[in-house]
């Protein structure tokens, strides 16, 4: 068995790795798995991406003048710590600006939480995830003579959603103060403050998340709506040596993922509705 693996720390390029997999470990592995591999002669963590079953055409293993195929030397959390279409839309964005991958799985899985999780030995609850809409919501919320205030965020909210703002004091501000317990302003003050919440969220501890747009790099697979609110002086996340835009991280999750997605806007751009061409639009008054 060969399967794909992104590196964490070690890559010049924006594809993954492939590695080949002994008996051993054959049962441990799943698409989102953490292994231990060879990298050059450095020793690295990596997230599986890919399995093959077969032997790819291109992947000749009898052909030892090529290249040379490592064996992965174990796997280190057989829990899929991101899904499947988080490792599509890092793929994605990486080759989208030709960053090399390890650089933008690292936005989606930092350090920090790498070593809360090795803390605990990497052991995480099965979490009952919500019946998702096939096919899933895409639409725009285009206000057409106000902006969305929370009153609007009250009447919008169910179950399940994740309410995304611009930046922290949008989401200070929108906070009702008559929402439930249930509902959630996430804190990351901390390294450790923000690996705890992403285990709260991989376990859904809350019934509405309502933060900013970094939750965009969480494992959002407990929850059924994202509520992306686009109005913002801030479209960008910095990533040396170039900017990310986070409506192409939206992008990319809508291409890959089954969560119900509406972006909520009283002052659409034409980035908007040239990169969402697919989303219906709905005018609100």
């Amino acid at each position: 068995m060969l399967i794909d693996v992104i590196p964490l720390k070690h890559t010049l390029s924006t594809d993954p790795f492939l590695y080949s997999i002994s008996e051993t470990w054959k049962d441990d592995i799943q698409i989102g798995s953490l292994v231990e591999i060879p990298v050059g002669k450095n020793i690295d963590l990596g997230v599986v991406s890919k399995i093959y079953m077969d032997t790819p055409d291109w992947a000749d293993t009898n052909r030892s003048d090529t290249f040379e195929l490592k064996p992965i030397i174990a796997v280190i959390a057989s829990t899929p710590l991101l899904t499947m279409w988080m490792i599509e839309s890092i793929l994605q964005i990486s080759k989208k600006y030709f960053i090399p991958i390890h650089k933008i799985i690292s936005l989606f899985i930092p350090a920090p939480l790498l070593s809360r999780l090795d803390k605990k030995n990497y052991i995480l609850e099965k979490t009952s995830l919500p019946e998702k809409r096939n096919p899933p919501m895409r639409t725009i919320h285009h206000f057409l003579s106000r902006i969305f205030s929370p009153k609007d965020l009250v009447a919008y909210s169910q179950k399940w959603d994740i309410f995304c703002f611009p930046d922290d004091l949008f989401a200070l501000s929108f906070f009702p103060k008559d929402m439930e317990k249930s509902e959630l302003i996430l804190n990351e003050s901390t390294s450790t403050k923000k690996s705890q919440v992403w285990m709260d969220m991989y376990h859904a501890k809350e019934d509405i998340i309502i933060w900013t747009r970094r939750i965009l790099y969480y494992n959002l697979q407990a929850y059924k709506r994202i509520l992306y609110i686009e109005d913002s002086f801030w479209k960008e996340q910095f990533q040396y040596p170039t900017r990310i835009r986070t409506l192409d991280i939206l992008r990319a999750l809508a291409d890959h993922t089954n969560i119900d997605i509406v972006i909520v806007s009283s002052s659409a751009s034409l980035d908007l509705f040239a990169d969402f061409r697919d989303f219906s639009i709905e005018n609100k008054k």
